[in-house]
Parts: C-alpha cells; sequence; structure tokens
C-alpha cells in the first residue's frame, strides 16, 4: 500500500511537470493583438464572433467578461458596482476591468498559446489605454492594428434598444441608457480612436446605416486579412503562421 501511495506521488508530480511545461511552451508561443473599438451597437461582438469563427481566431469580447463576471457573483460589492454602471451606460472602474482583463487574457493564453486575440471594447477611455500600454509586451502585446468600427449615433441606440437581451444583467434596452451609453463612447471613447489615428495604426470601418453587415463585416475581415499578411503574421491564404500547436 506503501509503494503504491509513492507511485500515485510520482505519477502526480510527472503530470504536474508536464502541465507545467506545456503552460511555459504556450506562454512563449507568439501572440497579436487586434483592438476592435467602437459604441455600442456599432457591431464590435457581432463581428468579432464571426471573424474568430471564419479564421480561426481569440475572441475577448470586454461587455461579455463583465457580464459574466455579474452573473457569477464572486463579488457581490465588485458585482454591484459593474451592474450599476453598465446600467447607467457609465464606463466601469479600471481598478474592477483590469484585472478581469488579465485574468481572461491569461485564460487563452494557457488553452490557445500564440495566434491572435481579438478585443473588442478595450480600451474603453484614455486611461485604460495607458494602463493596457503598462502591461509587459510578454503578458499582452501591443496591438498590431486597431479597427474603428464607425457608426452613428441613431444606429447605435437603435439597435442597442433592439437587440435581443439574453440575460438579465443588460440593462441598455431603454433609449435613455443607449443614449447615455453612445454618448459616454463620444466623449471618452473617440479620443482613443484619435491617438491611434494619430499614431497610423487605425482603420476606420463603417458599421452605420450606410453599410450592409455583410458589407461591413466583408470590409474588416479583407483589412485585417491583409494587414496580418503585411506584417508577415499569416500567409496569403489567411492562415496564422505563428499559431502553437500542441
Amino acid at each position: 500500500q506503501q509503494l503504491h501511495k509513492v507511485a500515485m506521488s510520482m505519477q502526480a508530480h510527472v503530470r504536474g511537470k508536464q502541465v507545467y511545461a506545456n503552460f511555459q511552451r504556450r506562454r512563449r508561443a507568439p501572440l497579436h493583438v487586434v483592438y476592435l473599438l467602437g459604441g455600442p451597437g456599432s457591431g464590435k461582438t457581432a463581428l468579432g464572433e464571426r471573424l474568430a469563427k471564419d479564421l480561426g481566431l481569440m475572441h475577448l469580447s470586454s461587455g461579455e467578461m463583465l457580464r459574466r463576471a455579474v452573473r457569477q457573483k464572486e463579488n457581490a460589492d465588485i458585482a454591484t458596482r459593474m451592474r450599476l454602471a453598465m446600467e447607467e451606460g457609465a464606463a466601469v472602474p479600471n481598478e474592477i476591468i483590469m484585472p478581469l482583463l488579465r485574468r481572461a487574457v491569461a485564460r487563452l493564453r494557457f488553452h490557445r498559446g500564440g495566434g491572435t486575440i481579438l478585443m473588442d471594447g478595450m480600451p474603453f477611455t484614455e486611461a485604460q489605454r495607458d494602463l493596457l500600454e503598462e502591461l509587459p509586451t510578454d503578458e499582452l502585446p501591443r496591438p498590431v492594428r486597431v479597427f474603428h468600427l464607425d457608426c452613428d449615433d441613431d444606429t447605435m441606440i437603435f439597435r442597442t434598444i433592439n437587440r435581443p437581451h439574453s440575460h438579465p444583467t443588460r440593462g441598455d434596452n431603454t433609449e435613455e441608457v443607449a443614449s447615455s451609453m453612445a454618448a459616454t463612447f463620444r466623449k471618452v471613447g473617440m479620443p482613443v480612436v484619435e491617438h491611434y489615428e494619430q499614431r497610423g495604426t487605425l482603420t476606420k470601418i463603417d458599421t452605420g446605416a450606410s453599410a450592409t453587415e455583410e458589407e461591413s463585416y466583408a470590409a474588416l475581415k479583407s483589412s485585417l486579412t491583409e494587414c496580418m499578411v503585411d506584417a508577415g503574421y499569416w500567409s496569403a491564404a489567411g492562415e496564422q503562421l505563428t499559431r502553437a500547436k500542441f
């Protein structure tokens, strides 16, 4: 019986070392980040999910991340603060969203290793942009490209009010809250967009009333593929050359 316990302990130790070695290998795999910025209802999550599915990318939606945290209620005070901010159309405090984001990125790296992450909805404010740029690049690289999903306020408000609500943590289905969310983006989100435009790393994609979803998606997919191919990260066929293989 004692020998059996020793053998089991040794097997557990070996498995632990293998898990750790795989984790370290994933952490060393090249990772590329693309930002999808835009106001509420501009199509960030819908288009991001399609891109991730079609191109085999990792997709990280800040909105879904926050709503998941509210549903889990790991910390009642934090959940309440997040819910109130979301219901009022305000920005969630950085001391709440940044740890959530870092954990989410770490989970993606653990499970997927290298590749391309589409981050939609962050950075939302200039303060968040600065905090993201202060992170070590081996934890979260600087964005290869930033896409602004350019949408007029009337269309954003209409879509926000009328989009399906699959869970009760959304509080944006009134015109008052939707208007507040659009105004908040114009006030605190557009300076972030303008920052990347001045850097020369921004591409605008029309997702407003003048473009259909298919037109917006085709333009986004084409522009992203061209950017990643030109940077040498993807093949001409759109395959991720740096995707980790395990």
